[in-house]
């Protein structure tokens, strides 16, 4: 399969070995660029999208992630619910917090000048950056209207807190992190990919052993996992229990 047969929507192509490999060195570069840049100045990469090209060329992917004039970016510091993730209410009933979460961000951006600071890329070749709208951050914003949480930094602690104090989008009833969803729909396909009693690595071997394809079982759809949910209450007793010890550590410092 070809190149061009793939651009023409012909089968399925994948990259060969060198292809990535040129990718990933073109990844490395860049990332090692704006690194020594942001060492240099002590200020990260900034550009500014005008308003005319975003509103041509936007494409929002979820919650933290869009392509605006040919440029991949990912929001930093925060992490929004999937596209096919579900959250609960106040009630327990289901709604479609990840769709909200692309929505509200199609809103912050749709028309208007983007400031894009970039402080590193990841290996999906996706700037990691923040991005400014009228002096206000968009992930920030994403983060206290309740339709993101914090990922792997405290850049918006403060805002996930006062999100979560009035009960704001995902923390209005109970919700699962993305990565931990992400996670066990990963766990899911793998298992509904493998025979019964079998990984798909020994399904495969065994395939390869006999010389005739395994014919598989129908496998039940595996239901979700409950890894990685926060109910408000529990939420809120964390907040709380936090407070008593700040408030305890600081008298005894005293």
């Amino acid at each position: 399969m070809t190149r061009e047969h793939a651009r023409k929507g012909e089968g399925d192509w994948r990259p060969s070995g060198r292809v990535v490999r040129q990718w990933a060195r073109h990844v490395g570069k860049l990332r090692e660029g704006i690194r020594n840049r942001s060492r240099r100045d002590g200020v990260p990469l900034c550009i500014v999208l005008r308003a005319e090209d975003v509103s041509k060329f936007l494409t929002v992917s979820d919650g933290d992630g869009f392509v605006a004039a040919g440029l991949r970016i990912r929001l930093l510091g925060m992490d929004a619910p999937e596209i096919e993730q579900a959250c609960l209410d106040e009630e327990g009933q289901e709604w479609p917090c990840g769709k909200r979460a692309r929505w509200r961000l199609y809103e912050l951006l749709s028309g208007r000048e983007i400031e894009v600071r970039i402080h590193d890329v990841d290996c999906y070749g996706r700037l990691l950056a923040t991005c400014h709208v009228g002096g206000r951050d968009v992930g920030e914003t994403m983060v206290r209207e309740g339709l993101a949480v914090c990922y792997r930094s405290d850049r918006y602690k403060e805002a996930e807190r006062e999100a979560l104090r009035h009960r704001r989008g995902m923390w209005q009833g109970a919700h699962q992190t993305p990565e931990s969803w992400r996670r066990c729909r990963r766990d899911d396909d793998r298992k509904r990919d493998a025979p019964d009693g079998m990984t798909a690595t020994a399904s495969k071997a065994g395939a390869k052993r006999s010389g005739r394809p395994q014919r598989k079982k129908p496998q039940p759809v595996p239901v979700a996992c409950a890894e990685g949910w926060t109910e408000v209450g529990d939420a809120f007793r964390q907040l709380l229990r936090r407070a008593r010890n700040f408030g305890r550590r600081k008298k005894v410092a005293g």
